[in-house]
């Protein structure tokens, strides 16, 4: 599989084997678990991979059914407002939030459409509130 370095330059091969999703397995958070289960139905013969590092940098995705290309990232509530255990100081929650910025910018670079859920919408997802807020139909392909 090829996708973009996060620069933009270059296109790098990416051994996709490693890091096919594994349905049942565990996640870095539960957040990140919930949202794979719900996607687990729709999404589970389709080709998916959890935690890919993004090229060029030590940033990782959430969720990716490249077979749709759609991703999942799932935000924990320190996405969202400072948290002195994930961020250490107000410097490192913007460096944060530029992180999520430029990862959704390599999504797009590489045709991905972005869901992003956070942690206080993962259990109220359903396929009709996925349409009606992103416009995205997860049983369909995207590109």
């Amino acid at each position: 599989m090829k996708l973009f370095h996060i620069n933009g330059r270059r296109e790098v091969n990416i051994v996709s084997s490693k890091y096919a999703i594994n349905w049942g397995g565990k996640c870095r958070s539960k957040v990140q678990f919930r949202a794979k289960q719900f996607f687990k139905d729709f999404w589970s013969s389709d080709f998916c991979t959890e935690e890919l590092k993004i090229p060029g940098s030590l940033m990782t995705c959430d969720l990716i059914n490249h077979s749709k290309s759609i991703a999942c990232e799932t935000d924990g509530l320190f996405h969202e407002k400072f948290s002195e255990f994930h961020h250490k100081t107000k410097f490192g929650f913007l460096a944060s939030l530029k992180r999520d910025e430029a990862k959704d910018q390599w999504y797009e670079r590489n045709g991905i459409f972005v869901i992003r859920v956070t942690e206080k919408e993962v259990d109220s997802m359903t396929y009709e509130w996925i349409l009606k807020k992103f416009n995205i139909d997860i049983l369909d392909n995207y590109s």
